[in-house]
């Protein structure tokens, strides 16, 4: 089965030291178009990656980059936009549905803000249609769906063993759900498509780990599965958005320990410190520097200056995720900001001052 997604982005966003670079390409553009972006893009990184570390680490890291941009299996077989990551140690693509513009960022540590965004809206589902004749089950997200099991049944099985034949159906479903190595924060459905009058049998059967349960009651007709998984996708996928505009409004609303946060250097410190609950960053805006977490040296540059110069705001929400915070990344008009960063942080604690009076 396919490299699980959601364990590849946990693996870039945690991802440190050395050189890591990231490329955003716009595939909308036309293939034409993304080729010469991304041929810019490995002149610049192998130019980079020489003046730093030599030709011969420059020609290794370049390669795999090379391949892609070259290969039967790379870039001309691409249909949505696409980041791709390379560290010493790591070749990560990832398919994105829309990016609004190109990007690249060598420094040390990758650029993460757009994968989080697409992430936060991110649903997978585990799609199974059935048919007297015939089950599929598709995994999916947002972007691309993979069948994962194709079952053919006996002539007349289900109806004459409705009981045993929701049994195995369910088992079959629950043995797919369970094995799925995904991050089960993000939406999860499991989608039964069929119209059989006994569909809805399956669902006491199907043991939940927090995924919802939807039904669709139509007839499943497996040559036309293409436009059910669009449908399907685009449906999935403007829930989860108003569910990330709910989250937004729930963003600000604070309990009674905790405190908003919107100076940047207090904001720091309070990431220094392993404090922020939830944090809420701009995808529009890029504030350069250096940031070092473990002495909680702050640096700010109107410019990105090298490979050492980190996006700031990029870098923080990775520090809050390794930490078991929320990041929230928007658009600036999503949540009415008028600063880049925003961060909720618990109470400190009252401390009475002993005060004693002096004659």
């Amino acid at each position: 089965m396919r490299k699980k997604k959601q364990q590849v982005i946990k693996k870039i966003v945690e991802s440190k030291g050395g050189l890591h670079a990231s490329v955003y390409l716009k595939i909308g553009t036309g293939f034409h178009q993304a080729n010469k972006e991304l041929q810019s893009a490995i002149k610049k990184i192998e130019t980079e990656v020489r003046e730093s570390a030599g030709a011969d680490l420059a020609y290794r890291f370049v390669s795999p980059l090379k391949d892609f941009l070259n290969g039967p299996n790379g870039l001309r077989n691409l249909t949505t936009s696409v980041a791709i990551f390379r560290s010493e140690d790591m070749f990560e693509v990832i398919k994105l549905p829309h990016l609004e513009d190109n990007d690249l960022s060598i420094a040390d540590s990758f650029f993460v803000k757009p994968i989080l965004r697409f992430n936060q809206s991110q649903v997978h589902y585990l799609l199974v249609a059935f048919s007297k004749e015939r089950a599929m089950m598709y995994f999916g997200d947002s972007i691309e769906s993979y069948l994962i099991d194709d079952v053919h049944f006996d002539a007349g099985f289900p109806e004459k063993n409705k009981e045993l034949f929701l049994n195995e159906i369910s088992f079959w479903i629950n043995e797919w759900s369970h094995n799925l190595v995904i991050d089960r924060n993000n939406d999860f459905k499991i989608v039964i498509l069929s119209d059989s009058p006994f569909a809805g049998g399956l669902r006491p059967k199907l043991k939940s780990r927090g995924e919802e349960l939807l039904f669709i009651h139509k007839k499943f007709i497996p040559s036309k599965i293409s436009s059910i998984l669009e449908e399907l996708r685009y449906e999935l996928t403007m829930n989860a958005y108003v569910g990330h505009k709910k989250k937004v409004k729930e963003f600000f609303k604070l309990k009674s320990d905790e405190v908003l946060l919107d100076d940047f250097f207090e904001i720091a410190s309070a990431i220094e410190e392993n404090k922020v609950k939830r944090l809420m960053i701009s995808d529009e805006d890029k504030i350069f520097g250096k940031f070092n977490r473990s002495n909680g040296k702050l640096s700010i540059h109107k410019y990105d200056l090298n490979c050492e110069d980190d996006d700031l705001l990029d870098d923080f929400a990775q520090e809050v995720i390794k930490s078991g915070g929320e990041v929230i990344v928007v658009k600036n008009f999503e949540a009415n900001m008028n600063r880049p960063i925003l961060a909720v942080i618990k109470k400190p604690p009252f401390k009475e001052m002993n005060m004693e009076a002096s004659l």
